[in-house]
C-alpha cells in the first residue's frame, strides 16, 4: 500500500487509488500520516478536526472516525490495522507501506549528498524525482489546524530548498544546468 499526500490525499494499492469523501475522516488520516509512526494525542487530532471549539461528544466522534479509517485501510492480505490505539491517542504505523512524503525526503537527502560530492547529474536526477512527486495542491482540501498548517509551511520550505539546490548557479559552471 502507498500513502500519498503530495497532492490530494489518497491511498494506492493493487486495486488502484482510493480517496475519502468525508472531510473530517480525511483530516484524521492526514494528521496521522503527517506524524506517521508517532502518537498523536486525541486533543491534537480534535483540534485539527474541530478547531478549538470541540463539540461535547468529540471523543466519541473521533473514535467513530478512526473506526471508519481502519475499515478504509483494511486489506485482505493484512490482519492488523496500521492504526494503533494508545492511552493518549493514535498512531499510524507505516511498516512496509510506502509514503510519498518519505520518498520526497529520501530523494532530497540523496540529491544533496550527490551535490556535496560534486555528482551533479545524479543530484539533478534525485532532486527532479523528488519534485515530480508533487501532484497538485498538497493534501487537497484537508482542514488546516496547527499540525497541518505547520506541516504545509515546512513542506513549502523543503520544496523551495530542493528547487533552489537543483537550480543553483554552480550547475551552470559545471555544464549540467537544465
Amino acid at each position: 500500500m502507498r500513502y500519498e499526500i503530495l497532492g490530494p490525499l489518497r491511498v494506492v494499492d493493487e486495486r488502484g487509488a482510493a480517496t475519502l469523501s468525508a472531510r473530517k475522516i480525511e483530516t484524521v488520516l492526514a494528521v496521522l500520516l503527517i506524524r506517521a509512526d508517532e502518537v498523536v494525542t486525541m486533543d491534537q487530532i480534535m483540534a485539527e478536526v474541530w478547531g478549538f471549539d470541540t463539540p461535547q461528544r468529540a471523543k466519541a466522534g473521533l473514535h467513530v472516525y478512526v473506526s471508519q479509517l481502519r475499515k478504509f485501510l483494511g486489506r485482505p492480505d493484512r490482519t492488523d490495522s496500521p492504526i494503533a490505539t494508545t492511552p493518549s491517542g493514535y498512531a499510524l504505523h507505516l511498516g512496509s507501506d510506502r509514503f510519498d512524503l518519505r520518498d520526497f525526503e529520501r530523494l532530497v537527502a540523496q540529491g544533496r549528498s550527490f551535490l556535496r560530492s560534486s555528482r551533479y547529474e545524479e543530484a539533478a536526477s534525485a532532486l527532479e524525482a523528488a519534485l515530480r512527486l508533487f501532484r497538485g495542491q498538497v493534501l487537497g482540501n484537508v482542514s488546516n489546524g496547527p499540525i497541518v498548517e505547520g506541516f504545509l509551511t515546512w513542506l513549502e520550505e523543503a520544496a523551495w530548498s530542493a528547487r533552489n539546490s537543483w537550480s543553483r548557479p554552480t550547475w551552470c559552471s559545471a555544464g549540467t544546468a537544465r
